[in-house]
């Protein structure tokens, strides 16, 4: 990712516009937390995140929530691998991509 020059947003990714080109995106607790629990919002993240990543990107999703929101995390990692995502680490610490 030499040549991709390094930009940063800070906020909901559910609001972001921009054009996308991410070769990283953290995701330090919104799935599976209060503002993301269903699988039509969970997909709709997915596709933000296809949408926003170039080819060989990845997502890191960080959530330190307390074990009550494990269900929704492990929720989001198996919708992602039902939809061709790669999904490494565990629901506290994962990595997906393509």
């Amino acid at each position: 990712y030499e040549n991709i020059p390094a930009r940063f947003f800070a906020g909901d990714i559910r609001e972001y516009q921009g054009q996308g080109g991410f070769a990283v995106i953290l995701c330090n607790g919104l799935a599976g937390g209060r503002f993301l629990q269903s699988d039509a919002e969970f997909r709709r993240l997915l596709a933000v995140f296809q949408a926003q990543l170039v080819p060989g990107g990845v997502v890191a999703l960080a959530n330190a929530f307390h074990e009550g929101r494990r269900p929704q995390v492990e929720r989001l990692l198996a919708l992602a691998r039902t939809q061709g995502w790669q999904v490494a680490g565990s629901w506290r610490n994962a990595v997906i991509f393509r």
